[in-house]
């Protein structure tokens, strides 16, 4: 059988795909053999096992160093995570804890960009997948294509590491371009068809009801959120602080803002509201004069510093940032924009290419935003202003202002279910779980019959 690598699918620069990196694309290799699917059914009637005696073997296959040096701290990982399988594996299936002889391949940076300490989107969404990974007991190990020297990165690392492992290896998780230089690798099969292979870290149905749907995995807020206390807008600065976000002075330029300079000016006036905004690079001419910019901050002050702040204002870049996620349940409102129209959330966001339907501006369904899950949400926790409208900037903001919010209560205790750990695991769960490879025999045969898409071996 010849291993199979899920196809691609990325929306338009307009929709605004965040996915790791541009896109992030499900490599499943679904070659099973009965016997370890047997395994496997056992192993997860069986109690999490720890404690395990170590392989004769690892040692001398598996050396487990540490280094100080954090790029290099994926090696130390997968050389632990890989002692435990093949220990348990010596001993009767039963001794294997859950899902622990079911290994995921990790072959986007952004998962060892996690282990380094960042803390971008990407990172963000990086890191619930691999809590949820560790929750459910799976191994996971990592694929960076970078060891430190000048050699281009490749997917052949990835490929190599697969096919040591090709019986136990449950799924690979990859970057859009890798996904996209599989037109050149025989085992790997690209297609911009296959949207349910395709995984997506917001449910962009929520966005837009006609878009074909990605296979939702999606992130949680929680860790942050739960550690970061919440600071009663009582004891909040008499002068409500309002955080920009806006990570790169870019977003100031003339051709990307949702609002232009003066509507800060006009907002700080009118609200005696103090701007901050932690962005990088210079400053150009229009950059907005009332904004404070303390630059890029450790995620330990990020986060008390939205704890304190009565808004969030999105720029409309980035799009679908978890920061708006966080704002919320921080209770900070957010303002939000559309083309023509950005929302201001109880922290404002907007978008510069945002559009509407000009003709039936309260048709959600053609606002396209920057964070187009939530543009459904309604004041006091998002507040919908289309670009252009100076008076409805200023009010959305002295109405956000008068109205403070606890924590998010949309939904229960503070946080959307849907981006709670717990739903992050079961979705998860269903993903490494589904029978792809009974997918790729009914892709297989619909591009047989229809004669379009290209064709691979199962």
């Amino acid at each position: 059988m010849v291993p199979i690598a899920k196809g691609f699918y990325r929306r338009s620069a307009n929709a605004a795909l965040l996915f790791l990196t541009s896109a992030a694309t499900l490599f499943l290799w679904s070659r099973e053999l009965s016997s370890l699917h047997d395994l496997r059914v056992r192993q997860r009637l069986s109690p999490d096992i720890t404690g395990l005696p170590e392989s004769g073997l690892n040692p001398y296959l598996f050396p487990v160093v540490k280094t100080k040096h954090p790029s290099f701290a994926w090696i130390y990982h997968n050389h632990k995570a890989i002692n435990a399988p093949f220990s348990c594996l010596q001993s009767p299936p039963a001794t294997c804890g859950r899902n622990q002889t079911s290994v995921v391949i990790l072959g986007s940076f952004h998962f060892t960009f996690v282990l380094e300490g960042q803390i971008g989107g990407e990172d963000m969404w990086a890191r619930s997948t691999v809590a949820a990974l560790e929750k459910m007991g799976y191994t996971y190990l990592y694929s960076p294509h970078w060891d430190g020297t000048d050699q281009p990165a490749t997917l052949r690392g990835t490929m190599e590491l697969y096919r040591m492992l090709p019986d136990l290896v449950k799924a690979i998780l990859v970057e859009g371009e890798d996904s996209r230089a599989c037109f050149s690798d025989p085992f790997c099969v690209l297609s911009k068809q296959n949207p349910k292979w395709t995984l997506s870290p917001e449910d962009y149905q929520l966005e837009y009801s006609w878009h074909v749907p990605n296979t939702y995995l999606g992130y949680s807020v929680e860790p942050g959120c739960r550690t970061t206390p919440f600071v009663p807008h009582a004891l909040r600065d008499a002068s409500p602080l309002i955080y920009v976000m806006a990570k790169d002075m870019d977003y100031f330029k003339p051709e990307t803002p949702a609002w232009e300079a003066d509507y800060y000016t006009d907002a700080a006036d009118a609200t005696g509201a103090h701007f901050m905004v932690g962005a990088y690079g210079t400053p150009s001419e229009h950059f907005p004069q009332v904004l404070e910019n303390v630059g890029l901050m450790p995620q330990d002050w990020f986060y008390e510093t939205l704890s304190k702040s009565a808004l969030l204002i999105g720029v409309g870049r980035p799009w679908t940032s978890p920061t708006m996620y966080d704002a919320l349940c921080l209770g900070s409102e957010f303002p939000y924009v559309f083309k023509h129209g950005f929302n201001l959330y109880f922290l404002s966001r907007s978008s510069h290419s945002s559009q509407w339907d000009e003709n039936n501006p309260t048709n959600r369904n053609q606002w396209q935003a920057q964070q187009g899950a939530l543009k459904d949400l309604d004041p006091p926790y998002v507040y919908n202003v289309f670009k252009g409208d100076r008076q409805g900037f200023i009010k959305a903001i002295k109405d956000a202002l008068a109205n403070p919010i606890q924590r998010f209560r949309v939904v229960s205790d503070y946080i959307l279910d849907r981006m709670r750990m717990g739903a992050v695991e079961e979705r998860l769960g269903r993903i490494l779980e589904t029978d792809w490879k009974a997918e790729a025999e009914i892709l297989a045969k619909d591009r047989a019959i229809a004669g379009k898409g290209k064709l691979f071996t199962i």
